[in-house]
This record gives structure tokens, C-alpha cells and sequence, in this order.
């Protein structure tokens, strides 16, 4: 497994030293998300992540999505892979047993559709991935992530997504050598409709959730910042973000 890890990791880095304007594509808006804590930004092809050696969990991830198409076949990878660029290193194995699955915060899918092959491949790092309960995983997770995909680049062309996990203010479940489990998780999804900025927030909570009651986790980035401690959208002016930040979203994201 360490050779494999090797391997993809060598190939990766030919790809970022011969072409270097993949690697740094824009995947956050309006400037990197702000922590209380001190995190290990790590920057891939298709999305950038904000890493907690201490969590042993990425804080933030963000990615950029627009409509796309490719002739390559989707197919999933079937390793994940340490990220030796972290000190927690964490590994594939570290989930075994312990009842969760890896987790993907930037998708596979869509990661794959928007900027190829090695791209996806990133998505397995495990500073991508947080432990996540299967149904969780395959269920409500997976439902967003496609509405994403497919209705919000559709309707929109391009979206910005900052998403991540929610912790515990107290103590927190660990599993493996002390990764968090996460009381619930966010996601943070932008557009611009009619040349005004429009803010998807939601908070959804760990447990058996229903893709039909989504609307009952909409929630403000204001409240998120609260649950997180991080600081998202600080670039823009104050006239913009205070109420971006504020205001809970409109139908235009047609949830349901």
C-alpha cells in the first residue's frame, strides 16, 4: 500500500510540475476560509482543503463546479491513499471496523467531470475524506452533492462550494489513531443570479436524514461560522458579505 501511495503521489507531482496552471485553478471565492485554529492548506487539482492535524480532518474543502461533459468513462478509484504532504497521515486503514465510511467532501463525480482523471484520483487523499455514516454517505450526502452537479451548474453555469464537518464544542467520538466523527456537516454552495451573489447554506445533522425534508436544514453562512469558527467570503466588502452571510436562501435553489 505504501508503494501505491508512492506511485500516485510521484505521478501526481510530473502533472503539477509540468502544468502548474491545473494546480492553482480558483477553487475558493472571495479569499481561503479564516480558522481560530492553525490548518494545513493543501492545494490539488480540482479543490483546495483546509487540514486539521489535530481533528485528523479536513476543516473546508472548496471546489469549483461548472456544466461539463467528458468522453472518458467515469469509474471510481478503488484505493485511497495517505496524503504524506500531513504529519497525522492518515490511513485507509485507520476506518476499518469502525462502523463509518471515508467520507468524501470534494466528490468524486464532479470532480471528475470538471477537470479529468487525476483530478478524481486526488479525491481518495485522505485529507479528503471524514468519517461519515454510510447511510449519511449514500443517502442525503450523495443527494446534494448531484443537486449540485446537475441542477445548480445547469441553472447557474458555474458554483463555488465550501464544505466541510461540524464538531462538537465539548468532546468528540474519535475513531482509528484520534480522527474526529462529526456531529453533523455543511456545505456552502455560490452562484451569481442576475448578477446578484446568492448563498446556498446548509447544516445537516449526522444521523438519518431525508433528502425530502432538506429544506429544514437550510440555515444562514452567519450560523455555520458559529459552528465552525472559521471566517468565509472576508474579501468581499462589508456590504456584500453582512447580508450574503445573513440572509437564509431563496427558492432559486430548487430544493425539496
Amino acid at each position: 500500500m505504501v508503494y501505491r501511495n508512492l506511485k500516485t503521489l510521484s505521478a501526481l507531482f510530473l502533472l503539477y510540475f509540468f502544468h502548474p496552471q491545473l494546480i492553482f485553478a480558483e477553487h475558493t471565492f472571495a479569499g481561503i476560509p479564516i480558522s481560530q485554529e492553525e490548518l494545513l492548506v493543501l492545494e490539488n487539482i480540482g479543490y483546495s482543503v483546509g487540514y486539521s492535524e489535530q481533528r485528523k480532518n479536513p476543516l473546508w474543502v472548496a471546489y469549483r463546479l461548472y456544466e461539463c461533459e467528458r468522453s472518458e468513462k467515469y469509474e471510481r478509484t478503488k484505493h485511497f491513499f495517505v496524503d504524506f504532504r500531513t504529519m497525522a497521515r492518515v490511513e485507509p486503514q485507520d476506518y476499518t471496523h469502525s462502523g463509518y465510511s471515508r467520507g468524501h467532501m470534494a466528490p468524486s463525480l464532479a470532480i471528475f467531470l470538471c477537470y479529468g482523471k487525476k483530478a478524481q484520483e486526488e479525491t481518495y487523499l485522505m485529507s479528503n475524506i471524514v468519517p461519515q455514516r454510510q447511510s449519511h454517505n449514500a443517502g442525503i450526502w450523495s443527494f446534494v452533492e448531484k443537486l449540485n452537479l446537475k441542477n445548480h451548474t445547469k441553472k447557474f453555469g458555474t458554483i463555488y462550494v465550501v464544505t466541510g464537518p461540524i464538531f462538537s464544542p465539548e468532546k468528540n467520538l474519535t475513531i482509528g489513531r484520534g480522527i474526529w466523527v462529526p456531529l453533523a456537516f455543511y456545505k456552502i454552495t455560490l452562484a451569481r443570479d442576475k448578477d446578484k451573489l446568492k448563498a446556498l447554506a446548509l447544516s445537516i445533522p449526522h444521523e438519518e436524514a431525508k433528502t425530502k425534508e432538506l429544506r429544514k436544514y437550510i440555515t444562514t453562512i452567519r450560523e455555520i461560522e458559529k459552528l465552525t469558527g472559521l471566517d468565509f467570503f472576508h474579501e468581499l466588502p462589508d456590504e456584500e458579505e453582512i447580508p450574503l452571510e445573513e440572509t437564509r436562501a431563496e427558492d432559486i435553489w430548487d430544493l425539496p
